[in-house]
């Protein structure tokens, strides 16, 4: 049985630096050493690939907004796009910003209803006392 060292695996980015820091191997163990050891096939040289920066080798990234709303009193809106600006998620979703909107609106409504009431209760009030 033979036991080969195990070739290692660089992440993507480490292949730049392979020019740079070239990996040193240990020296090959000297003929007739051991009697034991079954030379086998020799291991392959690692493939050095020089990277590229050509510009259209570039992945186009996707787009991350973090905005307030105004019209649901500034709440903040993260919306994620695509390279192509496509909306591919949005937290609250549009469907809650509607919600919310819609729940401000009839709290304003009522607010305006209580407004309109109570000054019609003083302004009846007011005209009773002169009797």
């Amino acid at each position: 049985m033979s036991i080969n060292p195990v070739p290692n695996i660089e992440p993507a980015g480490a292949a730049q630096f392979a020019d740079a820091y070239p990996q040193k191997r240990p020296p090959a163990p000297a003929e007739g050493s051991s009697a034991r050891s079954d030379p086998g096939t020799p291991p392959k040289q690692d493939a050095v690939f020089a990277p590229t920066t050509s510009a259209s080798t570039e992945v186009a990234q996707d787009e991350v907004q973090v905005q307030r709303n105004a019209e649901t009193n500034g709440e903040i809106v993260i919306r994620y796009l695509d390279h192509s600006g496509n909306l591919i998620l949005q937290v609250p979703s549009s469907e809650m910003l509607g919600i919310t909107r819609a729940i401000d609106q009839d709290f304003q409504a009522s607010a305006k209803a209580r407004e309109t009431e109570a000054a019609t209760l003083k302004s009846d009030a007011g005209g009773n006392h002169g009797n």
